[in-house]
């Protein structure tokens, strides 16, 4: 039985050296891609090389091979990374509950929110067109599914008016660009001499979903 136990400690042992490991590697992973994400956001991609990146993330320059088989290997972690931060961001401020136009308001406020709180996020997006352009492309497309899911669901519940399904890809660009727009010019404080707050842009936003998509019957 003693030897038994002796085996159990061994064992559990390994598992907590692995474990600590794993995480180490995990950690120093984030360290190079938030290193990565802070250069892009201040200079661009065209400024983060390998040593500036791991100068940055504080590990030797060899370590970075560890982890990436080169610089645009990273390049194209830096986006989905970061859209997991963004995501996180959202679930923890939209309740799933939400009416169809509260949810879409909320959901707006979270990522113009999201944007002004990681600034770099909005130069990751719009230089990976060129710089990680794959990967650009998968994330602006998952984004039009995600768009037209949302309104495919509120067609079948009738909460829209009279749009056909063709209809669809059109709105889910219009909101796409209003939404991208919105976040850069409240990032950048385009909109400070203005009275226009998020709060007002959003009450806006959801005026234009109520008045121009949704069905009337969703402002009662």
């Amino acid at each position: 039985m003693m030897e038994d136990l002796a085996n159990d400690a061994c064992v559990g042992g390994l598992a907590q050296v692995k474990t600590s490991r794993a995480d180490k590697r995990e950690k120093t992973r984030k360290s190079l891609l938030q290193a990565a994400i802070e250069i892009v956001g201040e200079e661009g991609y065209a400024a983060a090389s390998i040593s500036r990146i791991t100068s940055r993330a504080n590990v030797a320059l060899g370590t970075f091979y560890n982890y990436f088989d080169n610089q645009q290997s990273l390049f194209g972690q830096l986006l989905p990374f970061m859209d997991d931060q963004l995501t996180a961001h959202i679930r923890a401020e939209v309740s799933d509950s939400s009416a169809s136009a509260a949810f879409d308001r909320a959901h707006f406020i979270a990522y113009v929110e999201f944007c002004r709180n990681t600034p770099a996020f909005l130069r990751v997006l719009d230089e990976a067109k060129v710089f990680a352009p794959e990967i650009y492309r998968r994330y602006v497309t998952t984004m039009l599914e995600g768009y037209l899911r949302s309104l495919e669901r509120s067609v079948s519940k009738q909460e829209t008016l009279s749009f056909t399904s063709e209809n669809l890809p059109s709105i889910a660009i219009v909101l796409m660009g209003i939404r991208h727009y919105a976040a850069m010019l409240h990032q950048y404080r385009y909109m400070e001499h203005s009275a226009l707050s998020l709060e007002a842009t959003a009450d806006i936003y959801e005026k234009f979903l109520m008045c121009g998509i949704l069905n009337d019957k969703q402002s009662n």
